[in-house]
């Protein structure tokens, strides 16, 4: 291969598409009148793909460039599905949820996105999608994958929608085309028009496309995928009812495929030809890619993340798969340990001055509640044996209901302290211990003596579980919650809100 440029430019981007045999890399800066392809990789799967790639990204300089990643076949299910009606916030989450009995893990498990169909396949009063759901756990694989070689990921794409931004380049775009490809699944065919994605189906029988530049088995494979693309074609014109294509292509092959082409067109009713990317892109002079499916897909994603985003598109990379910003360098580092230091500091020092302070008080008012009991008991003998007098017996009650009150400060500052002195650690610790699958808390608050819950759910007997396991553990099986609120979310969704109140249990009297 020629030597190529070890440095991109600053608008580069670089397309990494996942196939059985590996990975591609295809680097690709804007320029006019077509893209350019600066730079191309084929690295093969395997053990050692995680160094090899981080190796390239060293000796070619691309660390922190921008990178988009095309799945391989395997790596996620594309469902049709009506769009739900809910907010497009909420979308992906209702999504899951009304698939759930389709995919191949829990929920919790998936990562969910979402691209409508295309406008022409609109009908009143009901719209459609293609929900795409992929495991969070490969996706983390993958985003470790190129987040460790060095890459600034900013999109996951699939190869529909790649293969898509190659087909929306080429002239017959405005009346439609298909393009033949091979993926993990077998063969497929993709119909675009007007830079939309209308239909993408597997081609029965038809496990992969090799055979087509071998003499001995061109001829039959050539009856076969032509069986197959007249039956795509006739559900294309007849169910969906879209004017019929102008060209079909096929991918580029390994050998001569020329017998192949001119079979399968004296056999469809359309025009056949080999797609060219030289036609969609310029390459680098001496430049020579290898135009498999995983290098399709690696133009076809860089392209994506060169153009304005279309209306049919989607990004597994969310927020559960990034990495947690670590941009502080060692002087800030310090700088935050010791502040955090002496802000722990700081709150000891409150939380023991306030015990101090509530103990003083407690000690003056333990005092002041012993001389008032002295000098009852002087006033007691004082009057012995004499008939009680009016005055007295007022002062006496007096008296009484004073100490009656005395003992209830005292009794309250003495919980006050202990209170300072234990927080609400426990409870919130007995909380962190009482999880349950599909139950989130939203709110914890405490109001004096009172708690506080609130959260959502996504079953009514979630909560209830929940409620029973919180009386039984030890922090909080003594607090009562009194009451219970359970009602739907705002705007209605799949999920429930509800809210607990209780307080601790009372002492049984003496």
């Amino acid at each position: 291969m020629a030597s190529i440029r070890t440095k991109s430019p600053r608008k580069s981007v670089l397309g990494l598409g996942f196939s059985a045999e590996g990975l591609s890399l295809c680097l690709m800066a804007p320029a006019e009148p077509r893209p350019r392809v600066l730079a191309f990789e084929s690295l093969p799967a395997g053990a050692g793909l995680a160094e090899a790639l981080a190796e390239r990204v060293r000796q070619r300089g691309w660390k922190n460039l921008p990178a988009v990643l095309v799945l391989s076949g395997q790596d996620y299910k594309l469902l049709p599905a009506e769009v739900p009606d809910v907010p497009e916030a909420e979308r992906s989450q209702a999504l899951l949820w009304g698939l759930r009995d389709l995919l191949d893990r829990p929920p919790e498990d998936t990562i969910l996105d979402s691209f409508p169909f295309a406008q022409g396949l609109e009908r009143p009063g009901k719209r459609m999608c293609y929900a795409v759901a992929a495991a969070k756990a490969r996706l983390a694989e993958l985003v470790a994958l190129v987040g460790e070689a060095g890459l600034r990921l900013e999109a996951i794409d699939i190869p529909e929608l790649a293969l898509r931004n190659l087909l929306r380049r080429l002239p017959e775009d405005a009346q439609g085309l298909g393009l033949v490809a091979s993926g993990s699944r077998g063969a497929c065919i993709a119909i675009v028009r007007e830079g939309e994605l209308y239909l993408n189906r597997q081609l029965a029988g038809v496990a992969e496309l090799s055979g087509a530049c071998h003499p001995l088995t061109a001829p039959a494979l050539a009856d076969q995928l032509s069986l197959e693309i007249l039956r795509t074609l006739d559900y294309y014109d007849s169910q969906l009812n879209q004017r019929p294509l102008a060209a079909l292509y096929l991918p580029p092959l390994p050998g001569d495929s020329t017998v192949f082409q001119e079979l399968l067109g004296a056999n469809l009713p359309l025009v056949v030809a080999r797609m060219e990317p030289g036609a969609i892109c310029e390459l680098e002079p001496g430049l020579q890619p290898d135009w498999g499916p995983g290098g399709l897909r690696a133009l076809g994603g860089a392209l994506g993340l060169l153009a304005a985003p279309p209306r049919q598109r989607i990004n597994l990379y969310t927020e559960a798969l990034k990495p947690e910003r670590r941009l502080l360098d060692l002087g800030r580092s310090l700088g935050l340990v010791a502040a955090a230091l002496a802000l722990a500091g700081g709150l000891a020092w409150l939380d023991w001055s306030g015990e101090l302070r509530a103990q003083a008080e407690l000690e003056r008012q333990t005092a002041s509640l012993e001389a008032l009991r002295k000098s009852v008991a002087e006033q007691r003998q004082r009057l012995a044996g004499r008939s009680p007098s009016p005055s007295l017996s007022r002062e006496l009650a007096e008296a009484g209901e004073q100490l009656a009150a005395r003992r209830a400060l005292a009794s309250a500052l003495q919980q006050g302290a202990a209170l300072e002195r234990q927080g609400y650690s426990p409870v919130l610790t007995g909380l962190a211990r009482q999880t349950q699958p599909g139950l989130w808390l939203t709110r914890i608050a405490a109001k004096g003596a009172r708690l506080e819950l609130e959260g959502l759910a996504r079953e009514p007997e979630q909560v209830a579980r929940w409620m029973e396991a919180l009386g039984e553990d030890g922090a909080l099986g003594r607090r009562g919650f009194a009451s219970l609120d359970l009602a739907p979310t705002e705007p209605p969704g799949p999920l429930l809100r509800f809210s607990l109140r209780g307080e601790p249990a009372k002492e049984p009297a003496r």
